[in-house]
Parts: C-alpha cells; sequence; structure tokens
C-alpha cells in the first residue's frame, strides 16, 4: 500500500483542509487573497515567534509546510550550510520514501510527513524533495527594527501623505533593512530602502563620494517617487510592491503569461528565472511585518522606540568640504557622518569638495543665532572659492555691503529678502549677482524637494 491509499486511511482522524472565512482584509487596499493566507503566516511566525538562533525548514512554494526546527546558534553563511545537511536530507528522504516506497516500510517521520500533505492538494507532494529551503527566524531582528523605526517613522509617513500614498508604506523598511540606513545587501543595494545601484542613480545622487541611498530622508521621497510610478501604471498594490522587488517591466511580463492580475495566481503559475523565493514572497512579508508592527504589544511586549530624529537642514550656498563645515559648525567628524550618512567616510577623509547647493544635515538643537556666530567667527578661515555671500561686520551697513558687493542697497534688500536697512554683525547676505539665479534654480527644483523635520519644520541657512 503506497501513499494514495494511506492517504484515505489518514483521512479519517486528519482535517483535509484548512478553511478561512472571508473577512475583511479583502476589500482593503492591500488584500490578502485565500491562497497567500499560510504565506502570510508563515512570515508572521518568522517575525514574531522564531528566534535568529533557530531555523525552519519548509517547503519553498508551500511555506506553510514547516518540517521541522532547527536550533543554530551563531553559525551563519558555509557553516550553517554545511551543519543543517544532514536534517535536510532525512527530510528530503522521507518525502521520497512517502512518494515512492510501500507504507509498511514507512518510519515515523515519513508518517509526518504524509500527515502534513493531507492538508494540501495531492499534486504538492510532487517534487516537493526539491522544495525543501530553511528560513532563519527574525524576531530579536525585527525588535530592533521596531526600535529604529521610531526615528523615522512620522518623517517617512509625512513624505507619504505629501505623495497621496498610503500610509502603511512605512513599514516596507521592516522587510528590506530593518531600518538600518547603513546596511548594504549582498548584491549591493543600501539604505533603508534598499535600493540598488541602477534604480538609485535614477532618482538619487549615487557616486564614490555622495550616496544618498544611505540618507533615511531623501532615500524615502525616492522610494515615494518609485511606488508611486509603480501604481499609476499597475493600479494594483500587490503588483506595486512586488514590482518594487522584482521590476515592473517583470510584474508586465507576469501579467502578460499567466493573463491575471492576482497575485496569488502569479505566484503559483508564473514561471521565470528571476521570479524566485524573495520576489514571491516579497507581498506577504510586507503584509506580515504590517501586523506585526500594528499589533507590537501584542506580540513583543513594550517596544523601546527611539525619538523621532528631528533635524534642520542647511542650504550650502557656497562649495565646502566636510571638514570645513564640521569646522564651521563646531562638531566633530563622527557626529557630522552622523547626521549626513549619505556623505561617505571617504569623502570626509578626501577634502572633497561638497558643491552649492547640498543639503547638510545638522542637529536640531543648533539656534539660528548660534549658527550666525560660528559662521561670522570662522569666516576669514574658509577658502573664499567664490563670493555668492558676504558675513558683516560691526559697523557695516547697507551703504557698505552694497558697494563691497558691486550692486545697489534696492537689489541688496530685494534677493535677500530683508525688511530693514539695520544690519548685525554675523549677518549672511548674499551676492545679489550669484543669488539671483540661483534661487531661481533653486525656486524650481530644489527647495520643493528639502525634507521636512518630523513636525514640518523647515530650515534654510547660507555659508
Amino acid at each position: 500500500m503506497k501513499f494514495g491509499i494511506a492517504l484515505s486511511i489518514l483521512q479519517i482522524c486528519v482535517i483535509f483542509s484548512l478553511t478561512f472565512s472571508a473577512d475583511s482584509d479583502n476589500d482593503t487596499i492591500f488584500p490578502v487573497s485565500e491562497n497567500l493566507r499560510q504565506n502570510v503566516t508563515f512570515w508572521k511566525k518568522i517575525y514574531t515567534q522564531v528566534s535568529i538562533n533557530e531555523v525552519l525548514i519548509h517547503d519553498s512554494e508551500f511555506p506553510g509546510i514547516i518540517y521541522q526546527k532547527v536550533f543554530k546558534g551563531d553559525l551563519t553563511g558555509k557553516q550553517l550550510d554545511k551543519y543543517l545537511v544532514k536534517p535536510v536530507n532525512r527530510i528530503v528522504g522521507a518525502i521520497k520514501a512517502v512518494q515512492e516506497q510501500e507504507v509498511t516500510s514507512w518510519d515515523k517521520l515519513d508518517w509526518e510527513i504524509a500527515s502534513i500533505y493531507l492538508e494540501y492538494p495531492p499534486e504538492a507532494l510532487e517534487n516537493a524533495h526539491k522544495r525543501v529551503r530553511f528560513q532563519q527566524g527574525q524576531r530579536e531582528r525585527f525588535i530592533e527594527s521596531l526600535k529604529r523605526s521610531g526615528a523615522y517613522l512620522d518623517t517617512i509617513r509625512s513624505i507619504l501623505g505629501s505623495f497621496d500614498l498610503p500610509l502603511e508604506l512605512a513599514y516596507l523598511p521592516h522587510v528590506e533593512s530593518s531600518f538600518n540606513y547603513d546596511v548594504y545587501s549582498k548584491v549591493g543595494a543600501a539604505g533603508i530602502w534598499q535600493f540598488m545601484p541602477l534604480t538609485g542613480k535614477a532618482f538619487l545622487t549615487v557616486n564614490s563620494y555622495i550616496d544618498e541611498r544611505k540618507d533615511p530622508i531623501l532615500s524615502t521621497y525616492a522610494a515615494a517617487r518609485l511606488l508611486a510610478r509603480n501604481y499609476e501604471v499597475l493600479q494594483s498594490w500587490p503588483l506595486s510592491l512586488t514590482a518594487y522587488n522584482h521590476g515592473i517591466t517583470g510584474v508586465l511580463k507576469a501579467i502578460l503569461q499567466t493573463g491575471s492580475r492576482d497575485i496569488g495566481v502569479i505566484i503559483k503559475k508564473y514561471s521565470s528565472s528571476t521570479f524566485r523565493f524573495a520576489s514571491k514572497n516579497f507581498y506577504s512579508c510586507f503584509i506580515a511585518a504590517l501586523h506585526a508592527a500594528d499589533s507590537a504589544y501584542h506580540y513583543f511586549g513594550s517596544v523601546q522606540y527611539e525619538k523621532p530624529y528631528n533635524r534642520k537642514d542647511v542650504i550650502l550656498l557656497h562649495s565646502m568640504t566636510p571638514s570645513e563645515i564640521s569646522a564651521v559648525l563646531g562638531i566633530s567628524r563622527d557626529e557630522f557622518l552622523y547626521h549626513n550618512p549619505s556623505i561617505l567616510s571617504n569623502t570626509y577623509k578626501s577634502g572633497f569638495l561638497l558643491p552649492a547647493g547640498t543639503i547638510i544635515r545638522i542637529s536640531d538643537s543648533f539656534t539660528a543665532g548660534r549658527l550666525y556666530s560660528r559662521v561670522a567667527f570662522y569666516y576669514d578661515s574658509i577658502p573664499h572659492r567664490d563670493s555668492e555671500y558676504y558675513v558683516t561686520r560691526e559697523g557695516d551697513d547697507m551703504d557698505i555691503v552694497a558697494q563691497k558687493l558691486n550692486t545697489t542697497v534696492e537689489m541688496l534688500i530685494f534677493c535677500n529678502n530683508v525688511e530693514s536697512k539695520e544690519l548685525s554683525a554675523g549677518q549672511i547676505l548674499g551676492n545679489p549677482e550669484k543669488l539671483q539665479i540661483r534661487s531661481q534654480e533653486f525656486s524650481k527644483s530644489l527647495f520643493k524637494n528639502i525634507p521636512v523635520t518630523s513636525n514640518g519644520e523647515r530650515y534654510q541657512l547660507k555659508f
């Protein structure tokens, strides 16, 4: 007697299938179809229950089929692969035994495997031995991700709202990077939104000196534009999110090949060498992360979220090196790089000139008075590579400054938007000849995209 007959016997004591009642999920913008529910359940288990020191050996196509939980400790990479060879091979052997051998020769594991597959269509067992994989738990990592998210969630939601996007998308970095802006993937993706270099360059500055993918705020603007573009084309958030991982061209190809816009159908039927486990499960991972983050107290108890990251943004209207900016601000290299993760550490060392128009982020504790006084104090030590601004000294008045800048008092007042002719020491005035052109460029492109603090504050200073 083989598996087909044994199936009839076991059906007496094992429920043949799991059924789910319809709920409001199907009416939301992030629906979960019937054939995705077990995928979502699997990833919620990975995020909320399974430790990073454990792995689940499971079926890659039917993640609800979990064969075994294995404690792995600190093993990673090739050491982990080697450690799991024995349990994986044992499970593969049991699957083959259920498919090929007489029931009378089955051992305990064979019967357990057979029982698992009673909850799935008979064809699910076909080639199941080729689909055995393992997944590391993420519970502790997800908790750390929740903590880090506190620094940026308010700002991210504000940015998403400005693009009229669902605010739930703010949870996507839980899947992509665990909200770690300093992380690079094996294939070169970077930042909390994990932009690949080519995609990143379409929206951000990415070169050997500046990598804006690492800036949580600038990269959020880029992610919002990409997600908005995906949705404009696909008109479906399950498809748009899948396109975030697999590419919009790949998703359009999947729709064409399967004749369906249902992500569940696409996952089941679409065949492509690049549409692998990660892409197939990306939407399910997002839904699981969304539920886990929304119900964090239920899963993890009290979580100590980081305080919202408030900052001030300074726009350089004068080219300077990072070390010069640090000297002017009176901050250390580490503090400068902490607030400006897109400026790579080698840029600081090399003396690379950051061009005018670069946004420099500084601590929210800086006051305008402190900044003005520091700029005035360091004015004479800053190399004057151009004459785009003037810092007033004791005894300066509008007539003196206008004469120095070879302009008129009226133009000086107009271009700097000042209301009084009275000046105080340390006041920064732009050269009308250069400021007029630059202000027009900024108003059309740069200023409208200046990141906003979580409380909606904008801050513009000129060095």
